[in-house]
């Protein structure tokens, strides 16, 4: 039976989220996550949680086997990892990051469509801005170090 490691968020230790970000040289962090795109989620009468879209900050289209982390934070709050589900724009699937294994291996996240993170936040957002965090790192096997972007931004739910 295969062990399970114990996830260790990254955007609560400054420390780990400077080093594993500044290690990866990434240039494009100022475009990861998309203004306008954080929306409640409603279905039926129950807002069950938003919907926040980013873009992949690699300069290549990317397996979606090859996300290691995504990370969350709305309003200082660490957004549970059972908690955030993938999608591909125009892909009906979506995923935890702990379900994303070899067979999603041919699903591919193109440089020209979002990538949107669904949460599950019973009640939703509040109207108004709220300050939002996204990590997202890569593997690239032809690296030596990790390929992270992180970015902090305001955006509003309207």
């Amino acid at each position: 039976m295969e062990e399970k490691m114990e996830y260790k968020a990254v955007l609560e230790d400054p420390k780990e989220l400077e080093r594993l970000v500044y290690s990866a040289r990434s240039c494009w962090e100022q475009y990861l996550i998309v203004d306008g795109s954080l929306k409640n989620d409603v279905q039926g009468d129950a807002v069950t949680g938003c919907t926040l879209a980013i873009r992949t900050c690699w300069y290549r289209s990317l397996a979606v086997t090859l996300i290691r982390r995504l990370e969350v934070r709305i309003d200082g709050k660490l957004i549970p990892q059972e908690d955030i589900f993938f999608q591909v724009e125009d892909n009906p699937h979506m995923y935890r990051l702990d379900e994303i294994g070899p067979e999603q291996s041919e699903e591919y996240w193109y440089l020209n469509k979002y990538g949107y993170l669904h949460l599950r936040l019973p009640g939703g957002l509040s109207k108004g801005p709220h300050i939002t965090e996204v990590l997202l790192e890569v593997f690239v096997t032809y690296h030596n170090y990790p390929d992270a972007t992180y970015q902090k931004k305001i955006l509003l739910v309207e």
